[in-house]
């Protein structure tokens, strides 16, 4: 699945169970790809869901230790850490969301750099 169909899935998501326990199911799928992509060490991250309440699609989050990404019904943001207990780290980075439809093999080739 695209990840600008998994977006799409969490924008539906709100007061509808199967609708969120699908978003969660492709959103967790393509953080474990990042990983795989990336050949991320399995101490180095995590991958977590944050359900919310009912009304929201909740969120997927890949945290590793140089950056993190976040899927929800905003769409795709990611930034740069330092470690996996820094949940403020650099600047906001949209991939999808506020006007951005980015290009995934861009957005894979930078998170390859910072953790390179």
């Amino acid at each position: 699945m695209k990840l600008t169909n998994i977006v799409e899935l969490a924008k539906v998501a709100g007061y509808n169970a199967e609708g969120k326990a699908a978003f969660k199911k492709e959103a967790l799928w393509y953080l474990r790809l990042i990983a795989t992509k990336l050949a991320l060490n399995k101490r180095d991250y995590s991958i977590r869901f944050n359900a919310g309440g009912e009304a929201v699609s909740g969120d997927a989050t890949l945290h590793h230790e140089k950056f993190y990404v976040t899927i929800g019904e905003q769409g795709v943001m990611w930034r740069e850490c330092d470690g996996q207990k820094d949940y403020v780290g650099g600047g906001n980075n949209w991939l999808i969301g506020f006007g951005r439809e980015g290009n995934e093999d861009e957005f894979f080739d930078r998170l390859r750099l910072i953790t390179a």
